[in-house]
């Protein structure tokens, strides 16, 4: 009898215990999982801090070009001086002024690059000096100046903590009584982004500029806007703009939008006077055509015909022709990737355009066959 009770106590023992893990394993299984909390995304503070102040600036054209090219896409008058990749670089720029005598380098590797200055000595170079209170520590990888044409004002692009992201466009002002570089001011919006902004050109006499950059472009490529440069900087505090438009105007989306701020078919004439005067120049210094091994042609005097000068001169037409309708149909290629419901539209015209370049490509050849046909036939 009394095992039997020790019996019953066990078993009921038994049954508590069983029931007690039971009820705790289903708790167990409803026990709801709380949500990782995700790292809040941080954000560009000095590009919001300058949105505000954003720039109203009208960019009356853009091309997107090779990074190592995109000298080749800025038309730059002679009276602005020369901007050149040094000797044996594809990165490290040089600027030197109209009058040839003092030069702005980018000096270093890809580690550690210093603007420095140059003056010329007789027919020489005085020994490359480091710009007087410019901080290697705050502005770093300095690169791509240019020199305002008031003589005091240099542009350049670093970066480093006064930066968005990328490098940046900087400016600085020569202090002639202390002989100093003063500290450099970010250029703001929309000339700087959170990506790559390298090279800032202003032609007062003009009232052009050009903006190079890599933001929203694939690797190796960088576009160059032409925009209209202001005298007094205008922003758009009194427009009441939602933020979203005012960031659209920040980051460039659209230079269309833009067209609004003052009179884009007059800038486009200077812009196409500008590229008019240069080519002129270029066919009047710069010719080098083959006619034979033992015969090149440095100068339109050179040739012994006249229908050869003619033909040359036709033949700068057509090539100049060339570039304008390639420029054209990469812009248009651009709209066919980025809008698809313009892309029925742009198809034909895009094949028609391929097919007229392909025709003064061939015009081209054979008005270049012409002329070596006739130098090297006239008596």
């Amino acid at each position: 009898m009394t095992n039997m009770k020790y019996i019953r106590y066990f078993f009921l023992f038994f049954m508590i215990l069983s029931s007690t893990i039971s009820l705790a394993n289903r708790k167990k299984k409803n026990i709801i999982a709380k949500p990782k909390t995700q790292p809040a995304v941080s954000v560009n503070k000095l590009y919001e801090s300058m949105l505000q102040s954003t720039a109203k600036v009208m960019f009356i054209d853009s091309v997107v070009v090779d990074k190592e090219q995109f000298l080749q896409a800025i038309p730059l008058p002679s009276d602005l001086g020369q901007i050149k990749f040094r000797p044996n670089s594809s990165y490290l720029l040089e600027y030197q002024n109209e009058l040839d005598d003092r030069k702005f380098i980018a000096d270093g590797d890809t580690a550690i690059t210093l603007l420095k200055t140059q003056t010329a000595t007789g027919k020489s170079w005085s020994l490359a000096e480091k710009l007087p209170g410019l901080d290697n520590k705050e502005y770093l990888l300095q690169n791509y100046p240019f020199l305002a044409s008031d003589g005091i004002t240099l542009y350049f692009s670093a970066d480093g903590p006064s930066s968005m992201g990328g490098r940046d466009i900087f400016m600085t002002s020569f202090d002639s009584d202390k002989g100093i570089w003063l500290q450099p001011q970010n250029y703001g919006l929309p000339f700087n982004s959170p990506a790559n902004d390298y090279l800032l050109v202003i032609d007062d006499l003009d009232s052009l500029g050009w903006l190079v950059t890599d933001r929203r472009q694939p690797e190796g490529k960088v576009c160059v806007y032409t925009f209209v440069p202001t005298s007094v900087r205008q922003n758009f505090e009194v427009d009441g703009l939602s933020n979203a438009m005012l960031k659209s105007y920040a980051d460039i989306k659209s230079i269309k939008d833009t067209w609004k701020f003052g009179n884009r078919q007059t800038a486009m004439l200077r812009l196409k006077n500008i590229r008019t005067k240069i080519r002129k120049q270029q066919n009047k210094n710069n010719i080098n055509f083959i006619i034979n091994d033992k015969q090149i042609i440095r100068s339109i005097d050179d040739f012994k015909s006249d229908e050869s000068r003619k033909l040359y001169k036709q033949l700068v037409e057509i090539k100049q022709i060339i570039i304008e309708e390639e420029h054209q149909l990469q812009k248009q290629r651009i709209q066919y990737e980025s809008d698809s419901s313009m892309r029925e539209k742009l198809y034909p015209i895009i094949i028609k355009e391929e097919q007229l370049i392909q025709k003064q490509k061939l015009e081209q050849i054979a008005i270049e066959k012409r002329i070596r046909n006739i130098e090297n036939e006239y008596k």
